[in-house]
């Protein structure tokens, strides 16, 4: 177990082509890591002179292209696990939380979800007879995917589209079938934020009229968000659920008739909000300095 102190000065923050400086908050996060006397570099993760063994630490931040180059991605972790490169968070739990069928297993283990049907690659042809009678909207998503990439929402009229839209990616790609929640349109989707699994704050998703997408790219908008007490208590179940230490965590879900509704945990490359979030920058650091991974 490595103990994360002095002894890990030289930190990686691994991002994108698209912001090579990394973006918005994040920017801000790399300061004050370099303000605790932290050499902290922002580092895009397929960069051709990149060798992450010669990192002590490296924190995914804006990888945010990782869908779109899977293979590569996938390799680039491969190749991590294979150096015993330190990453927060750890490398398994990335490489489970890429693939959304987790969200399978959390539901046995009895964590409410959005209903969600998870459909494997080449398994069937024809969507249309595994949606249940009850839903009258879907949204479509591949598994290996973020940012609404390939998501799409049909009436339950235009169900027999939804194979001809997803036919190819459905020879390739494992899906998500998920009920529509009506509910998002008006009340948006909500996230709980935390670092060393301690909430910090949470906040409130709408999209703009006429989406369902909560993403600003789409117009979706943020606000600071106050949860009751047991949808609090529901989100942090969820975060202890998880064994492994986590540096940090967002918890993303509907609320509805005062009930919580997962949608996703992101483990990954999360926007945390921290303009959202007081001291949430220091959170964060406090949290690196404190904790400790396997």
């Amino acid at each position: 177990m490595h103990k994360m102190d002095h002894n890990y000065k030289k930190i990686g923050f691994l991002t994108c082509s698209r912001f090579p400086d990394l973006y918005g908050q994040d920017q801000q996060l790399l300061e004050v890591f370099k303000s605790r006397g932290y050499a902290a570099f922002p580092i895009v993760w397929d960069y051709p002179n990149f060798h992450p063994e010669e990192w002590q630490c490296l924190i995914f931040r804006n990888t945010w292209d990782y869908f779109e180059k899977k293979g590569a991605f996938l390799d680039f972790m491969k190749r991590m696990a294979e150096r015993n490169v330190l990453t927060f968070n750890p490398l398994s739990v990335i490489q489970k939380n890429l693939h959304k069928f987790y969200l399978r297993e959390l539901e046995e283990a009895g964590v409410q979800i959005v209903p969600t049907l998870f459909v494997p690659a080449g398994r069937t042809a024809d969507l249309v007879p595994l949606i249940p009678q009850s839903w009258n909207k879907v949204v479509v998503k591949p598994a290996f995917s973020a940012g609404a990439y390939e998501t799409r929402t049909y009436d339950s009229d235009a169900f027999v589209q939804i194979n001809d839209d997803y036919k190819e990616l459905l020879k390739r790609e494992d899906l998500l079938v998920q009920q529509f929640m009506e509910e998002i349109l008006s009340q948006g989707e909500v996230s709980f934020v935390y670092f060393d699994k301690k909430f910090s704050h949470s906040v409130q998703k709408l999209p703009k009229e006429g989406d369902f997408r909560v993403q600003s790219l789409f117009g979706g908008t943020y606000h600071p968000y106050e949860a009751s007490p047991a949808i609090l208590e529901k989100a942090q179940s969820i975060v202890d659920s998880f064994q492994e230490p986590l540096l940090y965590a967002r918890v993303d879900g509907i609320v509805i008739d005062n009930d919580f509704y997962l949608m996703e945990v992101e483990l990954t490359e999360p926007d945390l909000y921290f303009e959202l979030g007081e001291n949430s920058l220091l959170k964060f650091v406090d949290a690196y300095q404190k904790s400790e991974i396997i």
